[in-house]
């Protein structure tokens, strides 16, 4: 038997808690546990670590298993449908040249702007405000399982725009050039992709809330109001003249396909506190993690060095003078791509964040042991924060203390701006400008600030009992 007051654990998702498997009636703590506390008696302070139920090792494997066959053809679907792409590109972009001049010779200069407008819906300003919300709203574990397949998202259609290299429709016809100059590859809609992906992953986790969880027709609207908004903005880059038919219908499916693996096949993001944390606990788990992260930051590097990049500006030259005047060449072509695609070293940030995150948080919570208050807090700061975040900002002096962490966040963001483009070479860019910044800023935001934050907020003790 083994009392509960001797066990650090964890507030977690519907009132579970976190204990510590003690093996032989040792006090030796080897691994964490999720226990659901309708097994055991919260009445008794004892509880018999044998009878409680254990979630399985691995997490991932056994979500896919549940519907084996279903979740791989959903995974096998995304070859035929990159086949079809590959078979029909051409000519739903050949269609898409006429197609979108009659569309735009029909619309006025307001609706022109109205989509300029709707275009941001998809960009990178408003998805940080979705991701301030979650981050708001939902436990961190959440917080950060959205921004690391968010980010997985950039990089797959990174990589994609590196293997098709198909042009976008106002290079072919410049008469379609309504919007801000791009100058990436078009194949697919980056636009239609994040935005269908990342809204209906909001919509998912929406609906998970306590307050929506059993209600059907709230989960209706939530995903009709996603849908709406990622296709409106799908439109938006036709309109434009920035994506043609077939891209925008490339990417619009990739961003649903993409939603369904991670929400459905896999359920990442109702993966349980402790299978998370095995990431950074079991050595297996960490240097898997670390050495899948350096191959996929290798391809995009083997696919760069593939392409033919002097063909380019040879088609697109006279475009890019007169449309995109003083375009620094790491911004042109597969040269944004590549530099796009280093968005997967912000993983790599985020992930020795956390890893020092954790580090903290177990050796702050080993030196108070004893007490038990201290812990619940502690725990409760870390997955159930923004229950008072409102009552903690309250003082003007933790909000300046926030806005602090902010900029030091955003700090190494300052040397993109500093180090001019056209003075380095390209190798040179992509370090120092774009790469280690990257880094950088996953690290301190969530690791060492991410880790000041709470402590910030744990400064407003709370009764949480309540949440056990």
């Amino acid at each position: 038997m083994t009392e509960l007051h001797d066990i650090p654990h964890d507030i977690y998702n519907q009132g579970n808690i976190l204990v510590d498997e003690v093996i032989n009636g040792n006090q030796e703590i080897i691994t964490h546990k999720i226990v659901n506390p309708q097994d055991i008696n919260l009445n008794d302070l004892n509880v018999e670590i044998k009878e409680a139920v254990y979630e399985p090792d691995n997490y991932l494997s056994q979500m896919f298993h549940k519907n084996f066959s279903v979740n791989l053809l959903i995974l096998l679907s995304v070859i035929v449908l990159i086949m079809l792409e590959f078979i029909y590109r051409r000519s739903l972009f050949k269609y898409s040249l006429t197609y979108e001049q009659n569309l735009q010779s029909s619309l006025s200069k307001d609706e022109i702007e109205f989509y300029k407008f709707v275009s941001i819906l998809g960009g990178g300003v408003f998805i940080g405000f979705g991701l301030f919300f979650v981050f708001c709203c939902f436990p961190l574990v959440k917080t950060v399982i959205l921004c690391v397949c968010l980010i997985f998202t950039v990089y797959f259609h990174d990589i994609l725009k590196l293997v098709h290299g198909d042009p976008r429709p106002f290079w072919i016809n410049t008469v379609l050039f309504k919007g801000e100059c791009e100058t990436s590859y078009g194949n697919p809609s980056g636009h239609s992709l994040i935005g269908f992906f990342f809204y209906l992953s909001l919509a998912y986790l929406i609906c998970t809330l306590d307050s929506f969880k059993f209600n059907l027709a709230f989960k209706i609207i939530a995903y009709l109001v996603a849908i709406f908004i990622s296709s409106l903005t799908a439109f938006s880059r036709l309109a434009l003249g920035l994506h043609s038919l077939d891209q925008v219908l490339y990417g619009s499916v990739l961003g649903i396909w993409l939603f369904v693996v991670f929400a459905y096949v896999f359920k990442v993001y109702d993966m349980p506190l402790s299978y998370y944390l095995k990431f950074f606990k079991d050595k297996q788990y960490f240097y898997f993690f670390l050495l899948t992260l350096l191959i996929l930051f290798i391809i995009p590097i083997v696919l760069y060095y593939l392409i033919d990049t002097e063909e380019d500006y040879t088609k697109y030259d006279l475009v890019m003078k007169k449309k995109c005047k003083g375009t620094e060449d790491y911004k042109l072509y597969s040269n944004n791509c590549m530099a796009e695609s280093l968005i997967i070293l912000l993983i790599v940030g985020i992930f020795l964040g956390q890893y020092m995150f954790w580090h903290l948080i177990y050796k702050n919570s080993n030196a108070h042991t004893n007490n038990l208050d201290y812990l619940l807090t502690l725990e409760e700061s870390v997955n159930h924060w923004n229950v008072y975040y409102k009552q903690v900002y309250a003082s003007l002096g933790n909000i300046i203390k926030t806005l602090g962490l902010v900029v030091l966040c955003l700090l190494p963001g300052i040397f993109y701006f500093i180090i001019p483009g056209e003075k380095y070479s390209l190798r040179n860019i992509f370090i120092f400008k774009i790469g280690l910044p990257l880094i950088l800023i996953g690290f301190l935001t969530f690791g060492p600030c991410l880790y000041a934050l709470i402590n910030i907020l744990k400064e407003k003790q709370t009764d949480v009992t309540n949440y056990v």
